[in-house]
């Protein structure tokens, strides 16, 4: 094979990435990281009664609060929609209760951002 035909080969071999599932399995896991990877510069927030606009800091810092205060079991994607944005609709189960979850990511150029995050005692 031609050095053309194996990077075609890599490219096609590598699956595109889906920001809703990537959402899905990080609230399952309480993953941070994976969160704050899929906003841009701040995100609205809100999460069980405090609300507002924050910075990557800031998210790392109210969600790493509520993780330890509510270890996650689960998260549940109950609904998913969209088109040129997408949102998401779940139940996140922790060990002190089970939360209902909504987020929204918006086209930014190529990729989709998470632009509002809520995180709701049910």
């Amino acid at each position: 094979m031609t050095l053309p035909v194996l990077v075609a080969l890599q490219f096609a071999a590598t699956p595109a990435r889906d920001p809703v599932t990537d959402m899905e399995k990080a609230l399952g896991n309480g993953n941070i990281r994976t969160v704050t990877s899929l906003m841009g510069t701040t995100l609205s927030l809100s999460l069980t009664g405090q609300s507002g606009a924050y910075s990557r800091g800031e998210v790392e810092t109210l969600l790493a609060g509520f993780f330890k205060a509510h270890p996650p079991v689960s998260f549940t994607l109950l609904h998913r929609g969209g088109g040129d944005s997408e949102y998401g609709i779940g139940n996140l189960v922790t060990r002190s209760g089970t939360f209902r979850v909504t987020f929204f990511l918006r086209r930014n150029g190529p990729s989709l951002q998470l632009e509002e995050l809520k995180i709701q005692g049910s």
